[in-house]
């Protein structure tokens, strides 16, 4: 983390800290099914300017050393950037350490229906600081409640987002290819069923990796997804979740339905409902 106030960072959670204990589900989302965002992001550092010492001050031999107008990086303090969080999502969100993380911050949602998500998030991103950075070792991670669907679903999930027929498909949408924190491979019912039922203490830590998660208790984790500092990005990404999960819901696609092109078939005249996701649609035909 960067420098932060002691009264300041008290607003800040350790990674495992449960967010449940602090924040409610809020709306009623279609079929019960809550989302839940993990939104991590950089603060920019700033540089200033570094003033050249005398020949041998300071341990210096020659102006060559330190030449002058060099500047360096100042380690930024986060107390600004926390405050404008604290102030525009309030009781919506808890603010965590993550270890990926150089001098950022995880912004994590409360349990919420989509339409709450686009509510609340929109001020959120209509005045976002510039210093929040969407660099490329930040993710956006999206819950999905398990309780309202079916193992077997919970796998055409998992099988949509990892097989290898969508996988030029899923790297548009997320905004990156698969990589250390969001492995893509394609698993059986049955792995995927012990997985969700057993849950991360049965399995070694680097499982929790995979372009989707079963591992948590009460949710599943889509965790392809590059970050962002565009409210139109951030609610495609929510919303092609949305649809997805929906999709496989009310349809129970056979492992051959499960192609992007299904889907968009299924999307359209939904434009209301994921009105985000079916613009980005058209434009990738265009």
């Amino acid at each position: 983390m960067g420098l932060v106030s002691e009264k300041v960072m008290l607003k800040v959670q350790n990674h495992n800290y449960n967010v449940l204990q602090a924040l409610s589900f809020q709306g009623k989302p279609k079929g019960g099914i809550f989302y839940g965002v993990e939104l991590e992001l950089e603060i920019g550092k700033s540089r200033v300017v570094v003033p050249v010492p005398k020949p041998d001050e300071e341990g210096y031999c020659c102006y060559s050393c330190h030449p002058p107008g060099m500047t360096r990086w100042k380690e930024p303090s986060q107390d600004e950037e926390i405050l404008y969080v604290e102030k525009i999502l309030g009781d919506f969100v808890c603010l965590k350490e993550d270890g990926s993380l150089k001098f950022g911050l995880e912004i994590v949602s409360a349990p919420a229906s989509l339409q709450v998500h686009r509510n609340r998030w929109k001020g959120f991103f209509d005045t976002i600081p510039k210093t929040f950075k969407s660099a490329k070792n930040c993710g956006l991670h999206i819950h999905v409640s398990k309780e309202p669907l079916t193992h077997e679903q919970q796998w055409r999930v998992h099988q949509f987002v990892n097989s290898p027929t969508n996988k030029e498909f899923i790297k548009r949408i997320a905004g990156r290819g698969s990589g250390q924190y969001c492995e893509r491979k394609c698993k059986s019912i049955q792995e995927v069923t012990d997985e969700s039922t057993k849950g991360a203490g049965q399995y070694p830590y680097s499982r929790k990796y995979g372009a989707v998660n079963l591992l948590p208790k009460d949710s599943l984790e889509v965790r392809i997804f590059a970050s962002t500092t565009s409210y139109q990005t951030f609610m495609e990404r929510l919303e092609f979740t949305a649809a997805m999960v929906q999709w496989v819901k009310e349809e129970n696609p056979l492992k051959e339905q499960l192609l992007s092109s299904t889907l968009r078939e299924w999307i359209e005249g939904q434009e209301k409902i994921y009105p985000a996701f079916t613009t980005w649609l058209k434009e990738q035909r265009g």
